[in-house]
């Protein structure tokens, strides 16, 4: 379906949803369809490249609009968390963060706009000394690197994935809140439920107040420093 109802659409996105009936469908793909954005939305609604879809849909096919370094022609292109946004023809940049509303559009510069962190989401391995990562946004790897575990976090370059640091989940790192009433929020890692509970401690850093989530909603971004901009 290209058309969703607007009062149905996910929260996250920024639309007015009166004035109108229908919004768009982001078409399936590496994030969840109640965790992203279509791309024409971001284009249209939120950088207000484009005054309606029609524009925001030429925008996009004339092939000026890249995610994660590859240039995307479809204006349905679900865009989640992480994602850089590229407009190189007047080099402006951006990243998807969570925030409280659900995700926070910031500008970055061109040199962060090379670079990603991803949360490994799955490991398996392939053959004697070869391992498949899956991340978060569906991206994959192959590597030796038997250290790498799912909730890890890597810093990846772009659009090539080399890998260019690894984040272990782990206590004293700095974690990032995606989900819930602390989305945005982060600190270090103060303490991890290795039960059933799957639970973190993490200590804010602007306000040294101690929140508890489930370990699913952290993303590691860092050891002393988050390695991007929050």
């Amino acid at each position: 379906m290209v058309w969703t109802k607007r009062l149905a659409a996910p929260k996250i996105w920024p639309i007015e949803r009166k004035k109108f009936k229908y919004a768009i469908t982001p078409l399936p793909g590496p994030h969840p369809k109640n965790f992203c954005i279509p791309l024409a939305i971001i284009i249209r609604d939120i950088l207000k490249y484009a005054e309606n879809l029609k524009e925001a849909k030429k925008i996009i096919n004339s092939g000026k609009i890249k995610i994660d370094g590859r240039i995307v022609k479809e204006y349905r292109f679900p865009v989640g968390l992480f994602d850089v946004i590229s407009i190189e023809e007047i080099n402006e940049h951006y990243r998807v963060l969570p925030n409280k509303d659900g995700f926070e559009i910031k500008k970055i510069d061109e040199k962060e706009a090379k670079v990603k962190i991803v949360k490994v989401k799955n490991k398996v391995q392939v053959s004697k000394d070869k391992y498949q990562i899956t991340f978060h946004d569906g991206k994959n790897i192959l590597t030796d690197n038997n250290n790498i575990k799912p909730h890890d976090s890597l810093l990846i370059e772009l659009p090539s994935l080399k890998v260019l640091k690894h984040l272990k989940f782990s206590e004293g790192m700095l974690g990032l809140i995606i989900k819930g009433e602390n989305a945005g929020k982060y600190g270090k890692i103060e303490k991890i439920n290795k039960g059933g509970f799957n639970k973190a401690w993490l200590v804010e850093i602007l306000t040294d107040k101690k929140i508890i989530t489930d370990r699913k909603n952290i993303f590691i971004i860092g050891e002393k420093e988050p390695l991007i901009s929050i």
